[in-house]
């Protein structure tokens, strides 16, 4: 296994990480309503940078593809 591969796998972990914790707290934004849910400081912080940090892998994936297009899933 290469370098790549091995740094290509951890960044689809930590997307998934993240975006399995923004649906967690996109349920309890459903749950309560976005009214209450942003009313709790912690929760809407919380969910900024979850959703923040999904964004950034999605971004990050896409850019190493780019360098690196034998891995894109296109072949």
């Amino acid at each position: 296994v290469s370098d790549q591969s091995i740094e290509l796998i951890s960044m689809y972990m930590a997307k998934e990480y993240f975006t399995q914790k923004y649906a967690l707290i996109s349920g309890r934004k459903q749950y309560l309503g976005t009214q209450a849910f942003n009313k709790l400081p912690a929760y809407k912080d919380q969910f900024e940078v979850v959703k923040q940090s999904a964004e950034n892998w999605t971004d990050e994936i896409e850019r190493f593809l780019m360098e690196f297009p034998e891995y894109s899933d296109e072949r």
